[in-house]
C-alpha cells in the first residue's frame, strides 16, 4: 500500500458536513497546494486557498446552522491567502483504512493533536482522506501531482527508459 501512496498529491476540493444532521456545510475547490509521502515514513502538507478578495462575508451561523467553530472555519478557509499546513512521521494502518499523521511542525489552525487520523480511499491517481474536526466530518480529495521535467523522478523515469 504505501508504493501506492509515495509521491506528491494535489488538493482538488475540500468538504466538509455536520456529523449531526450530515447536512454539505461547505465545499470548495479554490485551493492549491501539496500533500508528499515519502518512502522514508515522512510526510508534508501545505494548502493555500486561492479564492478572489469579495466584498461579501458569508452568513452568519445561525442561518447556516453551524456552529460557531465551523462558521469560523468556513470564514477561515474562504479568506483569499488562508495557509495551513504540517508535517511529521505517517504510518499505514490498511486494516482500518487510516493514516496516522505523527505531527511534529503544524501552522496555527491546525489541531493540537499529536496525531491525526485520516480515513483513506486510494484509487489510482486519486487519493481522499477523511477527518472528524470540530463538529464537522471533512473530506480532501486529491490527485497525483505530475512529475515535472527536471525532477529526480521525471529524470529517472528518462534514464530508464533509455538503458
Amino acid at each position: 500500500m504505501q508504493d501506492e501512496l509515495l509521491g506528491g498529491w494535489r488538493p482538488v476540493r475540500w468538504e466538509w458536513e455536520s456529523c449531526r444532521t450530515g447536512q454539505l456545510l461547505y465545499a470548495t475547490e479554490n485551493l492549491e497546494g501539496l500533500l508528499i509521502y515519502a518512502a522514508d515514513g515522512t510526510m508534508s502538507v501545505r494548502v493555500r486557498s486561492t479564492r478572489k478578495a469579495s466584498s461579501s462575508a458569508p452568513p452568519p451561523p445561525w442561518r447556516l446552522r453551524q456552529t460557531p467553530l465551523q462558521w469560523i472555519k468556513r470564514l477561515s478557509v474562504a479568506t483569499p491567502g488562508y495557509q495551513w499546513g504540517y508535517s511529521g512521521r505517517y504510518e499505514i494502518d490498511e486494516a482500518r483504512s487510516e493514516l496516522l499523521h505523527h505531527v511534529e511542525l503544524r501552522s496555527i489552525g491546525v489541531s493540537s493533536e499529536p496525531i491525526l487520523r485520516r480515513h483513506f480511499t486510494l484509487d489510482a491517481d486519486r487519493l481522499c482522506l477523511e477527518y472528524t474536526d470540530r463538529g464537522s466530518r471533512d473530506r480532501i480529495h486529491w490527485r497525483r501531482a505530475a512529475a515535472r521535467h527536471g525532477t529526480r523522478a521525471a529524470v529517472s523515469a528518462q534514464v530508464g527508459a533509455v538503458s
